[in-house]
């Protein structure tokens, strides 16, 4: 199943990004998330559910360029 929902990154924390979504539904565990820095897109697992409106993730590539916000 593939959410639409727009998240925003909170935390990074060298391959750990948590990021919050505004409203529901969270993306489920192991779902990929994408993100374009600088014109590159990373891709990132989810690994765990911190609250009902933050997830964990694992970046599968490099994290660097990333930043809160």
């Amino acid at each position: 199943m593939t959410h639409l929902n727009t998240g925003k990154i909170v935390q990074v924390s060298g391959p750990v990004v948590d990021v919050a979504f505004g409203t529901p539904p969270l993306p489920h565990i192991r779902e990929a998330l994408t993100v374009t820095v600088g014109g590159s897109q990373h891709v990132m697992e989810v690994s765990q559910h911190l609250n009902d409106h933050t997830v964990r993730c694992v970046m599968l590539a490099a994290s660097e360029g990333l930043a809160r916000g």
